[in-house]
């Protein structure tokens, strides 16, 4: 009789450990979106400006900083950004790369959050795509990859 009560105890013991361990080691999934945006367009003159489709649906707006340096070969950036959704609004900033043939890639972070969105502040964004040949008004982003990370995955933790 007490075999079969304390084997029922540890039974029900690693049931509950079993249980409860996904739900307390679940990791937050990245977030994946693609963007179409344009620059010198009269809509957006002087900063970039489109569409986010994908885990996040709305309109994004980025401005780039004063910090940028156009090298013989690479033109590296940091610009700040503004997506707003029905449900609240991201803002961070990211720094990059503008390579000749004209795919870039950046990573940056989220600063502020609001609304279903407040979790992401602390997340890393992730951009890369490819631009229309800049020397020709609007220039635009096709099909843009942009990606928000949880801070455990980024931290090889995910």
């Amino acid at each position: 009789m007490k075999a079969r009560l304390l084997l029922a105890l540890v039974l029900a013991m690693v049931l509950v450990v079993v249980l409860a361990a996904p739900a307390s080691a679940q990791v937050k999934k990245s977030l994946v979106c693609r963007v179409t945006m344009a620059v010198g367009s009269t809509q957006y003159p002087d900063h970039w400006g489109g569409t986010v489709k994908g885990d996040i649906r709305g309109k994004m707006e980025v401005w780039e900083l004063p910090w940028n340096d156009q090298g013989p070969v690479l033109y590296t950036f940091a610009e700040k950004f503004l997506i707003t959704t029905k449900s609240g609004d991201i803002k961070g900033f990211d720094m990059g790369i503008w390579y000749p043939n004209f795919k870039f890639n950046a990573s940056g972070w989220v600063t502020e959050a609001s609304g279903h969105w407040k979790y992401l502040v602390g997340w890393m964004l992730y951009q890369a795509g490819k631009t229309s040949d800049a020397n020709i008004s609007p220039t635009t982003i096709s099909n843009g990859l942009l990606e928000f990370m949880p801070p455990a995955k980024v931290a090889g933790g995910g």
